[in-house]
């Protein structure tokens, strides 16, 4: 029963470190989960730390709670944005704490014929989306994306 309590305190300890340590957090609304783990999986394989929620959400935390210490310890913010993340109440709350809180945001649309509106285009401001929906141009487009990521959180160790 030891060990069992000491497993579970070392892999808290090690979720709750994920939480506070420098990461790139992925704001996405659950319908294009699918695509967002092969992003996340690319940006895993560029070296990134990454925070997303089915990874790394706390238990002993709200969601709420999560979500702030994720933005807060989150060196880049990737939206991925669709017509339904602009519909999504969570999605809304985090992206714009992120930009409140002066957290770079490299956004992702993945849906083509999709123009953000209203709060969230007035969020994104000037900040230019990487379209990585899938075309024959895909791979270069998230060879561009990387290069942006990577600039934006070189200064951080993540």
């Amino acid at each position: 029963m030891t060990l069992l309590i000491k497993l579970c305190t070392s892999m808290t300890a090690l979720m709750m470190n994920h939480i506070f340590s420098p990461h790139i957090m992925i704001s996405y609304q659950r319908d294009v989960q699918p695509q967002v783990l092969q992003i996340r999986d690319a940006l895993k394989a560029a070296g990134y730390r990454i925070w997303i929620d089915v990874e790394n959400m706390h238990t002993s935390l709200s969601i709420v709670d999560s979500m702030i210490k994720a933005v807060d310890n989150a060196a880049v913010v990737i939206p991925v944005l669709t017509a339904k993340y602009q519909t999504s109440a969570n999605c809304r709350k985090e992206l714009e704490y992120a930009d409140k809180q002066g957290k770079p945001i490299v956004p992702i649309r993945l849906q083509r014929d999709y123009i953000p509106k209203e709060w969230l285009s007035f969020v994104l401001g000037n900040n230019f989306w990487h379209d990585l929906y899938q075309d024959p141009l895909y791979s270069s487009k998230l060879e561009a994306f990387l290069e942006v990521v990577h600039a934006h959180a070189s200064s951080a160790k993540i």
